[in-house]
Order: C-alpha cells, then sequence, then structure tokens
C-alpha cells in the first residue's frame, strides 16, 4: 500500500526524538555567556518535523526546584541521525553574600532561590523579608538567565557556570547536572558544594570517576552554622546509607589528590527515597584549570 501524503505527516509526528544526558553540555564562552549545546537523536527511520524543546535551570545539586530558562526549536532530524540545538544565555549578576566560612546553609538556600517562600499578605505591597531581599540582591529573573551558581554568591566564582540543565523533549526529562574545569590543589584537602532537597525527605549516595581514589568523601553541616571548610569536624555521609533531609542542604565534597595528580572526576549519585529516583552530579578537577578553583584545607 503506496505511503500516503498525511500518512507520512503522521509518522513524522510520532518519530522517536531523544536526549541522552552526557548530550547535554554547557560552559562559559565569555566570563558573561554559557553555551549550552544540546544533541538530540532520532532513532526512527522517517525524518521528523520541528519540535519544541524545553529547558529549565537550577543551581548545582539534585532533586533541587527548577525555574523555566526557555523554549528551544529542534529543526528536523534525518532517519538514524541526529542534529545540535545551541542557545547562549547570560549568567546571572550576583553579588557575594559573605565568604565560605560565615554563611549559614539556610541563607546559601535562600540567596539561590531554594528557599521557603514567605507568605503572600493579600492586598498589600510585599514585605520585604530576609529572604525576598536576598533573592533581589541576586538579581535572578525567571526565564531571563541561568541559576544562580553558589560560588559567585561566595565570592570565588568559577570560569564555567556550575549548575543543572532540565531538558523536556516529547513529554521526557532528561538531566544533567555538572561542575567543569575546577582547579585543585594537590596534597591538600579540596572541598567542592553541592545542593541536596527541596523538601522533607530521604537520600543515599555512592561515589564512582577515577577520583575518588584521592580519599573522596560527603559531609554534611548539622550546626546550622556557617559552613565551614573543617569537614573532619562535621558528619560524614557513609555511602548507601539513608540520611533524612528537611529543607535545601549544601553538602561538601572532600577530595585530597596526591602531588603528581593529573585531572580526575568523581560522580555523585543521589538516590531519593520517596520517588526511587537517581540524579548524578558530575565534577572535573584539573590542578591546571583556570581560575580561583575549590575551597582548601
Amino acid at each position: 500500500m503506496p505511503t500516503t501524503f498525511a500518512h507520512a505527516r503522521s509518522l513524522e509526528s510520532r518519530t522517536d526524538l531523544h536526549v541522552e544526558r552526557t548530550g547535554i553540555r554547557f560552559h562559559n564562552v565569555t566570563p558573561q555567556l554559557v553555551r549550552v549545546e544540546i544533541e538530540v537523536l532520532n532513532s526512527d527511520s522517517v525524518r521528523s518535523r520541528p519540535t519544541e524543546m524545553r529547558l529549565e535551570s537550577a543551581p548545582l545539586g539534585a532533586f533541587v526546584a527548577w525555574r523555566p530558562l526557555a523554549t528551544l526549536i529542534v529543526p528536523p532530524v534525518p532517519p538514524r541521525g541526529s542534529v545540535r540545538v545551541r542557545a547562549d544565555f547570560p549568567r546571572p549578576v550576583t553579588k557575594p553574600i559573605g565568604s565560605f566560612d560565615r554563611v549559614p546553609p539556610r541563607m546559601l538556600a535562600t540567596a539561590l532561590g531554594l528557599g521557603d517562600e514567605p507568605p503572600s499578605v493579600p492586598h498589600r505591597a510585599p514585605r520585604m523579608t530576609a529572604d525576598r531581599a536576598l533573592r533581589m540582591h541576586v538579581g535572578f529573573l525567571l526565564g531571563t538567565a541561568l541559576a544562580p551558581d553558589f560560588r559567585d554568591l561566595l565570592g570565588k566564582p568559577g570560569v564555567h557556570w556550575a549548575g543543572n540543565l532540565n531538558v523536556f523533549l516529547r513529554g521526557r526529562a532528561v538531566e544533567r547536572h555538572m561542575a567543569t574545569a575546577l582547579r585543585i590543589r594537590p596534597g591538600v584537602t579540596n572541598v567542592a558544594l553541592f545542593m541536596v532537597g527541596d523538601g522533607p525527605d530521604a537520600y543515599a549516595f555512592h561515589l564512582e570517576g577515577d577520583g575518588i581514589a584521592w580519599e573522596a568523601a560527603l559531609h554534611r553541616q548539622l550546626s546550622g552554622k556557617a559552613l565551614g571548610i573543617d569537614v573532619r569536624s562535621q558528619a560524614r555521609i557513609h555511602e548507601r546509607t539513608w540520611i533524612d533531609v528537611k529543607h535545601p542542604e549544601p553538602l561538601l565534597l572532600a577530595v585530597r589528590p596526591p602531588a603528581s595528580c593529573r585531572e580526575g572526576s568523581v560522580q555523585v549519585h543521589v538516590h531519593q527515597r520517596s520517588s526511587g529516583k537517581e540524579a548524578i552530579v558530575e565534577f572535573s578537577f584539573d590542578p591546571r584549570a583556570a581560575g580561583p578553583g575549590c575551597y582548601t584545607i
């Protein structure tokens, strides 16, 4: 039976377009501009039609709140082929809220837009609460820029924006959580930071990557005081053990690379008990990278 024009259009609309986690890439092309590239794959034998792809952004972490970023158009993808969709986004303009060892965890979460929203007051102008003031301080506008990078807020900005991207295509969501090219100092303990949670839940963790040989470990700050970088006095998180998190919480990844180290990477696998889902937070380290790099002990 010959294929009619209407039947061909129907086949095109059902083509299997999808995105892999590793097909989502982002890096700074200038200090103020982040380039996002997304590889869209077509696993069918029929050419696809132009398709909408929606993007969301969030601070670096796992199971944190997403914010709308943009809607892009995927051009027709050839059968069994792929296309790369590219877009540039401004890095959010932020001002430091304090040094790493003086900012309480809840204050950092609020500044990242992850804190509790203040209650609304009917028929009145919004109150200038601490939460709202911090959000204005960050200058983050929904849908206009990427989510804040906590390193900017702590006065130690990285060369490349670190954060999360969520890609919605054909009703499916694919996420990537990534901090790339972090400079490390060999022979000392280096600390990287990421956020976990968006409300009460339990999480379990395990580490993968060649960097786990560098005495890699996760720690959490339980006192509620300033973050600090003395991970020896903070609670170490044992792998594959459930921990309760009541609100967005910063966790610390500590590594101690040897004196002769080269590039390395650590992937933090985060499992959420309520959903059974897993998120992977990726870190790549390089002793020759530019920028201020990790916090050190």
